[in-house]
């Protein structure tokens, strides 16, 4: 449809300006054309993906964007990456900065919190990752640094917020057959509501992406209070600034120290909350 009949529509239809959100739009331009790449992890990380998403990706990206009037992307750090990967004038390309829904600050009614609560067993202390379940994500390597934490921290969950993704197999299998599988909980999508309880009651969001194009989680988590764990490198030194703790992705003691910091030191919770609501606001 978006390569056939889109582009008769906006011959009829005649607008301003198509705006396309994700990657793609059409190979033949019939109206002035912007277009939002959120990440270069297609090309930097095709590991991660399915064969479909890297053949139809990799081979029409380029030349799609060469024809847009403008590209988006959510942070300086993509525009530096899409630079470097594609031929492109990088007078066309935009960095503008996502922002945390400002629902997401505002607090719950009782009735809130209710349903909310009905939707989800929730435990009294937990770790929380937000996102797709895919291999980019690096939910493994989170799951066995809470493994080796788990036995001096016999109170704290880590809870999975977040729908099934692409080649989740491996984090499927290391969440079964993890010697703390009792206490690791994965809800699937959630309502607002219950994605809003779960950043607030959160003893810290843990989120060690191999690579992001801005992530979003990191900065609707600080809006909510919660302290954050998050990666070095891509977007994520950008986005976060200090107002998180950092580690090595690749580094699974190193995540386990900071997840195991961030139980025992409450001083730690409050200054990163401190911080994190400082930065969620300027963006």
């Amino acid at each position: 449809w978006m390569q056939s009949a889109l582009p008769i529509t906006c011959v009829w239809q005649q607008p301003d300006v198509a705006f396309f959100p994700n990657y793609m739009m059409p190979v033949v331009r019939t109206c002035p054309t912007v277009v939002t790449v959120h990440d270069m992890a297609i090309f930097l990380h095709p590991q991660t993906f399915t064969w479909k998403k890297r053949i139809l990706q990799r081979a029409l990206l380029p030349s799609l964007l060469k024809r847009a009037d403008a590209i988006l992307t959510p942070s300086h750090s993509t525009k530096r990456d899409l630079l470097k990967l594609i031929d492109l004038d990088p007078r066309r390309i935009v960095p503008i900065h996502l922002a945390a829904d400002p629902r997401l600050s505002k607090p719950l009614s009782d009735i809130e919190v209710a349903e909310a609560r009905a939707e989800l067993n929730l435990p009294d202390r937990y770790l929380l990752a937000v996102s797709t379940l895919e291999p980019r994500k690096n939910l493994v390597r989170l799951i066995a640094a809470f493994e080796k934490i788990s036995q001096k921290h016999h109170d704290v969950h880590l809870l999975l917020v977040g729908g099934k993704g692409w080649r989740d197999t491996g984090i499927r299998t290391a969440m079964s057959k993890s010697s703390a599988a009792d206490r690791i909980i994965a809800t699937g999508y959630i309502t607002f509501n219950a994605l809003r309880l779960v950043y607030r009651n959160a003893l810290a969001l843990c989120y060690p992406s191999l690579y992001e194009g801005f992530g979003l989680p990191i900065v609707e988590a600080m809006a909510c209070g919660a302290p954050v764990l998050t990666s070095c490198g891509s977007s994520i030194d950008e986005v976060a600034e200090n107002a998180a703790l950092m580690v090595d992705p690749y580094d699974t003691v190193q995540i386990a120290d900071g997840m195991s910091r961030l139980i025992k030191d409450e001083t730690l919770r409050i200054e990163l909350r401190r911080k994190g609501l400082h930065r969620a606001s300027k963006l």
